[in-house]
């Protein structure tokens, strides 16, 4: 394993970001502080300049992938992966279009999520 990976994640949902976190400790990865608004997380990836961000589809009521963009434009280095109850395809195709790294599905949020984070192995749900 290379280097420890600093993730930033924008998440407005409190109960999956306590598991997020346990598991990315499991993992020897470090989750820094999360977002529970996309323009929390913007000013967290400006400041912080995470290795890896984790974002859901729907915050703040919008679509956040319309804002992948934005993101990488303000963390260059961050790769961007969705993470999302939605595994519908057109939000995939939208994520590919926009710039993600992987899209990864909450309910396969284990080793699959973590082997995203550390830019190895894959399964159906990387891209």
């Amino acid at each position: 394993m290379g280097a420890r990976r600093n993730v930033l994640s924008i998440d407005d949902d409190a109960a999956f970001q306590k598991q997020l976190r346990l598991l990315l400790l499991q993992a020897d990865i470090r989750l820094l502080p999360s977002a529970a608004t996309f323009d929390q997380g913007l000013y967290f990836a400006q400041s912080l300049k995470p290795d890896v961000v984790l974002l859901d589809v729907w915050i703040d009521g919008r679509n956040a992938l319309k804002e992948i963009p934005r993101l990488l434009e303000s963390s260059p280095g961050s790769r961007v992966i969705v993470l999302t109850l939605y595994e519908e395809p057109e939000y995939l195709d939208m994520a590919i279009r926009l710039g993600a790294h992987g899209y990864v599905a909450k309910s396969m949020a284990s080793e699959e999520l973590v082997s995203a984070i550390e830019g190895g192995g894959g399964g159906d749900s990387r891209l």
